[in-house]
């Protein structure tokens, strides 16, 4: 059997565009939404799927792990319509759980702060990788990664990083 070698996956322009956007606003809501799968009770499995960020002036963008967990995405799935095709299909064996986070004291410390930039990884040839984002609020910074759990997040403050 040959060793399969993925090809890396790069955000499209429309993307970086749609994530820079996020530079100089102040984000006022977070909700992640979690994929569940309960066949095995006594096993759940729960993978973070999508993130909403709502600005203050109310827009919304979900960034989301795509289908085969290798690459972050922007989606516009409608969360609402999607949890009721699973409850039918799947009889609440398979759902989608949001929780807004936002008062989580390690969001609270970031959105304190409009987003100063976003940070993404190059190739060195002008694209740029899409399984990691990090959104910088100045004195913290929001590392978001993709892996065969769904969407990652690590909170940094700056004052550790600069100790």
């Amino acid at each position: 059997m040959e060793n399969e070698i993925n090809e890396p996956l790069y955000f499209s322009a429309d993307t970086l565009d749609a994530l820079t956007d996020f530079e100089s606003q102040y984000i006022k809501g977070v909700i992640y939404t979690y994929w569940v799968n309960r066949v095995d009770v006594h096993n759940p499995i729960k993978l973070l799927q999508y993130i909403t960020f709502t600005f203050i002036d109310d827009t919304q963008i979900m960034l989301a792990a795509n289908d085969d967990l290798n690459a972050i995405e922007i989606s516009a799935v409608k969360i609402a319509e999607v949890q009721q095709e699973l409850r039918q299909q799947f009889n609440e064996s398979i759902l989608l759980l949001s929780t807004d986070v936002t008062k989580e004291a390690n969001w609270q410390s970031a959105i304190t702060y409009p987003v100063a930039q976003v940070i993404f990884e190059s190739n060195g040839a002008g694209k740029f990788y899409s399984d990691f984002i990090v959104i910088d609020f100045s004195l913290h910074q929001v590392n978001i990664n993709i892996s065969d759990m769904g969407l990652q997040i690590n909170f940094e403050n700056q004052n550790t990083l600069n100790n």
